[in-house]
């Protein structure tokens, strides 16, 4: 017996003392936190800053639905018409994405099919060749 708390009494004295544990649910809510807090730019400054950028059919096509986490979420208002502004778009929005310097507070544009949302008001900037 003596030989056996022997052994217990080295195991209490030599443990590790334990680090305080930050569990996952905590770390995931600062993290979302943190996202919420980047500030986007409002609706009407996007599609100010969209009109710049896009021409008149993209301004008749999509309307502008929200921006979550860091994503501009626009709707198309033909199924068939998702994929070809998406083609035709998508790489030209992020690059004038890159060149704001992230001012808009947008990383990405994502299409959908849909029909409500704000519309973009074209302006009266001339559009740059993709090519």
């Amino acid at each position: 017996m003596d030989s056996w708390e022997n052994k217990l009494a080295w195991v209490a004295r030599n443990r590790a003392r334990s680090l305080p544990v930050t569990q996952v649910q905590d770390l995931m809510r600062a993290f979302a936190q943190q996202l919420e807090s980047i500030p986007t730019a409002s609706l009407d400054e996007i599609s100010q800053w969209l009109g710049r950028i896009v021409d008149a059919e993209f301004c008749d096509h999509c309307r502008i639905v929200s921006v979550d986490k860091r994503v501009l979420v626009l709707n198309v208002d033909q199924p068939s018409r998702v994929s070809w502004m998406r083609l035709r778009w998508q790489t030209r929005l992020n690059r004038a994405l890159k060149g704001a310097g992230g001012r808009p507070g947008i990383d990405r544009v994502w299409f959908r099919f849909g029909r409500d949302g704000a519309a973009i008001e074209p302006q009266d900037v001339p559009v740059a060749s993709s090519r």
